[in-house]
């Protein structure tokens, strides 16, 4: 099951020093949301942060806004990950949302990705979805073989999303889950309960990974 980690730091540094010795320019997915970026402050404020300019890294999910939206999750992650840095020089490959057709920039995205992530950092929402992979809809679905699609969820600003798919998130190899607050804590409690139920719950595929549970 689920193996709780109690430094999300260190645990993510000593995951990019072990690639580091066995493989050229690995991966690392990073989640949007505004709760995560306390996290990313910290990544970026470490010395070690030199070591993640021989990595290449993709976002879960995104709105399709402009990036300087507000709505936008490559915005908070450039803004907080990236913060200070050059962000040319920093192997973020990003959704085209300002250039391309919607249909357009998930194909372009999709021929970026690599076969699979190696480390993924993840969070849950308040209903147990993963990045844009929303409870009992159509985009819940492991057998989905694309790499990126689009959401069938449109949200309240009226902005269509675009994600990783499902099946290709599994897919990953390190997996870095994190649930912040005590809602959040609930709903890991109430995921454990039928786990096998991903449609409700799609965070319950992710449960035999290494967890960061932070309560308050």
């Amino acid at each position: 099951m689920n193996k709780d980690i109690v430094d999300p730091l260190e645990h993510f540094y000593k995951l990019v020093n072990n690639y580091l010795e066995k493989s050229t320019m690995p991966s690392v997915m990073l989640t949007g949301g505004k709760s995560i970026i306390p996290f990313y402050n910290k990544v970026r404020e470490d010395k070690r942060f030199k070591l993640l300019e021989k990595f290449k890294f993709f976002i879960t999910d995104e709105r399709f806004v402009p990036i300087k939206s507000d709505q936008s999750n490559q915005k908070y992650i450039i803004d907080s990950f990236f913060k200070g840095k050059n962000i040319n020089r920093c192997n973020f490959f990003r959704f085209e949302t300002e250039k391309l057709a919607i249909n357009d920039a998930c194909l372009e995205y999709e021929d970026k990705l690599p076969d699979k992530i190696d480390i993924l950092i993840l969070s849950i929402g308040i209903d147990g979805h993963v990045a844009s992979i929303f409870p009992n809809t159509e985009d819940c679905n492991i057998d989905k073989t694309e790499k990126c699609i689009i959401s069938s969820v449109i949200d309240a600003h009226g902005h269509h999303r675009l994600t990783a798919s499902l099946n290709y998130l599994i897919k990953a190899t390190n997996k870095i889950i994190f649930a912040l607050g005590n809602e959040k804590q609930d709903l890991f409690n109430q995921a454990m309960l039928d786990i096998e139920n991903y449609e409700e719950m799609p965070c319950r595929l992710f449960l035999n990974s290494h967890w960061y549970r932070e309560i308050g």
